[in-house]
């Protein structure tokens, strides 16, 4: 649990933001990695998961829809971490 809570104060989204606006080839095993990342964070407690929605995670997770819905298993993954984060 020690690893979330540093992952959570250590501005991981926007690391994902970065690493997701530098990819020109936006690979499906790009996109499992991140969302099961920020579906980890979202199991934390309630201050861990306040950072990560601080840090834009729902956006982040908005903004990779279009490619989520083309995986069911990921696309339930990114349901649970918004319910997690709700």
């Amino acid at each position: 649990h020690e690893n979330l809570s540093i992952l959570a104060e250590t501005g991981t989204i926007p690391l994902l933001y970065q690493i997701w606006n530098s990819q020109t080839e936006k690979s499906d095993e790009l996109i499992d990695i991140m969302i099961t990342i920020i579906y980890n964070i979202s199991t934390g407690n309630s201050s861990e998961q306040a950072k990560i929605v601080s840090q834009g995670a729902v956006d982040f997770i908005w903004d990779l829809w279009p490619e989520i819905l083309k995986d069911t298993k990921i696309c339930i993954l990114a349901c649970q971490t918004i319910l997690h984060l709700g």
